[in-house]
């Protein structure tokens, strides 16, 4: 007998169940990837954000006094400041606040990742995949 994986078989019913497991099985992936923090200044969703050694992209708006889920691992999307460019694998460096800068910036704290893609020296998004690290920042 083939293991089923808690899915249903037969009929509308079980396909919109099959729908609604699959759905619970994503937001539980995407969870897992974040963690809450209580936020020591405002954030909006999509802002960096570094707290002591630990980076992250705030999922939620909020700020001090409410927990917000902020993504620690995966591929995340930053907003990058202008006057520097990124290649495909070049390592993404944050400043004390949080926010990418380049990699001969005087303010760069700690790596964060790596770029997924390339990125000009606009200003602008750039694809992230983060390095959970436990070391102190640089």
């Amino acid at each position: 007998m083939a293991a089923n994986f808690g899915f249903a078989y037969g009929g509308q019913a079980a396909a919109n169940l099959n729908i609604d497991r699959m759905a619970a099985a994503v937001t539980e992936l995407a969870l897992r990837q974040s963690t809450r923090l209580n936020p020591t200044s405002n954030l909006a969703a999509g802002d960096p954000y570094l707290q002591g050694s630990l980076f992250g992209v705030a999922q939620q708006d909020g700020g001090p006094g409410t927990f917000i889920y902020v993504k620690v691992m995966g591929i995340v999307t930053v907003k990058k400041s202008g006057g520097y460019t990124m290649a495909v694998g070049d390592p993404v460096w944050v400043d004390k606040q949080g926010k990418p800068c380049a990699a001969d910036s005087p303010q760069k704290a700690k790596i964060v990742g790596q770029a997924l893609e390339p990125a000009t020296t606009a200003a602008g998004p750039v694809a992230v995949l983060l390095i959970p690290t436990t070391t102190a920042p640089l």
